[in-house]
């Protein structure tokens, strides 16, 4: 999905050479933070358009991606119990497919399986804070590791 956003900017960008164009500035907010992305369009291309299609597409990785969201995909997906197969997005194989790269790059050093310890020292959604006894990080342990995914 994100691979086909910037494929469909630039060839907005490629089919408007020869037509005039103009810098065109966008900015909101996703996730909490603000995001700012310029580009060359040409004279007839919509800003509001084009905002609302990065709208549309980050709302979309949210629903899919995010920790955050308790409707998100992912959420539900680590929420689950079940041990059947579950198709994922497009969206959440890349994320994941680039995250095993960068465990294996990283020696293990960057892991997407840290949410349990992430959540029990309060930097999650879950605001519960403390030192973790060697008992309970011992049973959090059991269930982080990308070499396990």
């Amino acid at each position: 999905m994100i691979r086909l956003f910037i494929c469909s900017l630039l060839l907005m960008v490629l089919f408007g050479c020869g037509q005039e164009q103009r810098i065109m500035e966008l900015k909101g907010i996703c996730w909490g933070k603000s995001y700012s992305i310029k580009g060359v369009v040409t004279q007839d291309q919509n800003d509001s358009q084009i905002q609302n299609n990065i709208d549309a597409l980050l709302a979309q990785l949210d629903l899919e991606t995010s920790n955050w969201n308790p409707n998100s995909w992912i959420v539900k997906f680590n929420q689950s119990i079940s041990t059947d197969w579950q198709n994922a997005p497009d969206s959440v194989i890349e994320v994941v497919d680039q995250s095993l790269d960068l465990f294996k790059k990283s020696r293990g050093a960057f892991d997407i399986t840290v949410s349990p310890l992430i959540e029990r020292w309060g930097f999650g959604v879950r605001k519960r804070k403390g030192i973790t006894d060697h008992q309970e990080l011992q049973e959090l342990l059991k269930n982080i590791g990308s070499q396990n995914l």
